[in-house]
């Protein structure tokens, strides 16, 4: 029998487990102290768990609150056994999906484009189930959304499955945010209990 459950009590649970959602780290310039991470404005999680596997979609905006463009570094750390399966970030108004490179290729058209002062977004593995996007220009009190894809097959532990998410963006934004959601659909041949 097909079960579809909406819950969130599945994810109350998964913070704090050593990682952290993803951020946005200002660049620091040697003239001007170092800026703490850019601010994040709303956090949102969709997550569709079909036996076994998962389907993980974050959409996240992040405001720079300098007087001052800034470059910055999106870290999101991916499950072990995870794959990206969609990158797009919006920069400049401009909606920008990612394309698969070599790491020496994608560098290079990254560099080239910053050299053009043009908005560019290059995200690499950075290891450790880490990625990083990197973000040039993010002018003064402009946003940035990112929408990052990533889907897990769940091992089972004596007939349970364990789902994770490291919910802990407050800690990386200087003002509250505006808006945190998740959302959880399960379905599954087995029976579901808490």
């Amino acid at each position: 029998m097909r079960q579809a459950v909406l819950t969130l009590a599945l994810v109350l649970a998964l913070t704090s487990i050593g990682a952290a959602d993803g951020v946005l780290i200002p660049h620091p310039r040697p003239w001007l102290p170092p800026n703490p991470a850019v601010d994040v404005k709303y956090h949102h999680v969709e997550v569709e768990i079909d036996d076994p596997v998962a389907l993980t979609k974050i959409d996240q905006v992040f405001v720079n609150p300098y007087g001052r463009e800034v470059e910055a570094d999106y870290i999101f750390p991916i499950p072990e056994g995870g794959a990206v399966s969609r990158f797009v970030a919006w920069l400049g108004g401009r909606k920008m999906e990612a394309e698969l490179l070599d790491a020496d290729q994608a560098r290079k058209v990254y560099e080239d484009i910053v050299r053009q002062r043009k908005d560019p977004a290059l995200l690499e593995y950075v290891g450790r189930g880490m990625y990083r996007l990197r973000v040039y220009p993010i002018p003064p009190g402009r946003e940035v959304r990112i929408k990052i894809e990533y889907e897990q097959t769940l091992s089972s532990d004596y007939g349970t499955v364990e789902y994770l998410y490291p919910l802990n963006t407050e800690k990386y934004s200087r003002s509250n945010l505006e808006n945190c959601r998740v959302e959880v659909d399960i379905t599954s041949f087995q029976n579901i209990g808490a």
